[in-house]
């Protein structure tokens, strides 16, 4: 709204309202022109019939030719003027501007140009009140037959409402007992009817006669109402008393009730409700369906420093599991290096406890070449100072052959002690993953079971985990030979012949046998894991050849008739 008061050089005394609009082309104005009257303790404007009119503006370019209104000083003896100019188009009102209190000026013309602007938070009621904030004032031209804007016409009109000065009294409100007052303008005062016929009156205490549900005595139910008029909606649905309902209201201090942003998802525990703090402590603490998310897995590696997993589906009651030391991450942060470090993961030769469980890699396997008739490549241990006890941490020099010798393929020597792997920082798995014959990708199958407060989530691994062992088109003299024995990083398991109700075992004579994994070496939380199968000819010191087996956890509802299922490929 822009305003200019300016004396129009004439002895008459009014105010000349100029309305203009840009981008708004409405074919009608309606002009509310309201006086000040005093009703009780607060000041209203009360629309005066003559000065309020309606104009056609169809077709006119307000921006140009603006429409003008002078109002005289007929409203009242020094009385100021409030004035809304609602501009429409059809019966949708899509413009409008207010003027706030003003005074008149004797033998003055002031004029104020007024710029239509949106409808946002502007009221108009059939009875023609008006009402609208300006510079955080609440402003309301009352219609002339509606003092009180309760958008009831006053009885002296010929309207049912019986006093047009008080909101709270019209046909529409509840009558209120003992107040000597005719509350809903029925000609009866203090009367305790029972609108809703459920046999209880409001002076008997039924709090909404509206509803034949809701009267003293009825169930309660979890409905977002005070059923049983007691004071408080949906009281017995919030048994720990932090406010929120398993039906997803939330009770207010006064007893009603609002919406909540989702059900209480565990009502024992007043820590655990729609917006609380979330927290590391293995629970749901907002309810949105997941425990301990948030931030609080801060690396994404799925685990939390307090001892739990991070990001789990939330039961029911909003509980995943309780917190252990199993769980806890060693290094929670960011980027890549925190990533790779918690517990269970990969331990490396690098003077830091990867893996989170207090221990350090002392030695891995490696490949060596030896002397002899063809030059040979076997399998042997490289030590690993990764306690920094001598002020560094990382391989031995050398490369210590087995006692007795297990012979590969000369590829793996040259990828260990050549390009590329030779400076890598786990020539072990650089080298097989750059010389292996075929590589092995399998999933595993595993279920999860919810924990309990005292109680942490488990992990199971689906039984009956195998597939054929690769032996790689040979067909006799063969022999598997599993690096590191069966208990491996991640998991338990070996070969044994197909079918077999035997343990498995880490070397198997034959050439068709049965790839399995029995057990996790951890009942939390699965990983991945990297083994490294030698397949070859125990008679030849041309050595085997290597395949890389990689296991993938991937958690199931329910476990598979096949839980472990395995594709070869090509490096």
């Amino acid at each position: 709204m822009a305003l200019a008061a300016v004396a129009c050089g004439t002895p008459d005394t009014g105010i000349l309202l100029e309305v203009t609009a840009q981008d708004l082309q409405p074919d009608r104005l309606a002009f509310v022109i309201g006086a000040e009257l005093q009703v009780g303790q607060d000041a209203v404007f009360v629309a005066d019939r003559q000065s309020s009119i309606s104009a056609t503006v169809t077709g006119r370019d307000l921006a140009t030719d603006p429409y003008r209104l002078l109002v005289h000083d007929g409203l009242g003896a020094s009385a100021p003027m409030s004035g809304a100019v609602l501009a429409y188009s059809g019966t949708t009102l899509v413009g409008f501007v207010g003027l706030p209190s003003t005074p008149f000026v004797p033998e003055k013309v002031l004029l104020y140009r007024l710029a239509l602007g949106g409808v946002a938070g502007v009221t108009v009621l059939p009875t023609g009140c008006v009402t609208w904030t300006a510079s955080g004032e609440k402003i309301t031209i009352a219609g002339p037959d509606d003092h009180d804007c309760d958008g009831y016409v006053s009885s002296a009109a010929g309207g049912p409402d019986c006093n047009d000065e008080d909101p709270k009294i019209n046909p529409g409100v509840d009558e209120v007992c003992a107040n000597g007052i005719d509350d809903n303008c029925n000609g009866e005062t203090d009367e305790s009817p029972d609108a809703d016929g459920d046999g209880f009156h409001l002076c008997d205490g039924d709090c909404d006669d509206h509803d034949p549900n809701v009267h003293p005595g009825a169930t309660e139910i979890c409905d977002g109402k005070d059923n049983d008029c007691n004071g408080k909606c949906d009281d017995l649905f919030d048994a720990d008393h932090d406010g929120y309902t398993t039906c997803g209201t939330h009770i207010e201090s006064n007893g009603s009730c609002t919406e909540a942003p989702a059900p209480d998802c565990n009502d024992d525990d007043a820590a655990i409700h729609p917006g609380a703090t979330e927290i590391c402590d293995g629970k749901d603490n907002d309810c949105n369906g997941v425990c301990d998310d948030g931030g609080l897995d801060r690396d994404g590696d799925g685990f939390t420093s307090c001892g739990t997993l991070a990001d789990l589906p939330a039961p029911a009651n909003g509980i995943c599991g309780a917190k252990t030391s199993q769980l806890v991450d060693c290094r929670e942060g960011t980027g890549a290096t925190a990533k790779a470090i918690h517990p269970f993961a990969h331990q490396f030769c690098d003077g830091i406890d990867d893996s989170c469980d207090g221990k350090l890699e002392t030695v891995e396997p490696c490949f060596a070449p030896v002397s002899g008739d063809m030059n040979p490549c076997v399998v042997g241990n490289r030590a690993c100072d990764d306690d920094r006890s001598d002020g560094s941490s990382g391989l031995a020099p050398n490369c210590v052959p087995e006692v007795v010798p297990l012979f590969v393929d000369h590829a793996l020597c040259d990828a260990y002690t050549g390009s590329p792997c030779k400076d890598d920082a786990e020539p072990w798995r650089c080298a097989n993953a750059a010389a292996a014959a075929q590589i092995l990708d399998c999933t595993l199958a595993y279920t999860r079971d919810v924990g309990t407060a005292l109680q942490p989530t488990q992990a199971s691994l689906c039984p009956g985990g195998s597939a054929p062992a690769p032996n790689l088109g040979a067909a006799e003299n063969c022999i598997f030979n599993l690096i590191g024995g069966i208990t491996q990083e991640s998991y338990v398991g070996g070969f044994r012949a197909p079918s077999s109700a035997q343990p498995p075992a880490a070397t198997f004579l034959g050439c068709t046998a049965e790839l399995v994994v029995t057990a996790a070496t951890n009942d939390v939380a699965p990983q991945p894991d990297e083994w490294v199968i030698v397949v070859g000819d125990p008679g030849h010191m041309n050595g085997g050849q290597s395949v890389v087996v990689d296991f993938t956890p991937t958690l199931v509802t329910a476990c598979p008739t096949a839980p472990m299922s395995c594709t070869m490929r090509k490096p």
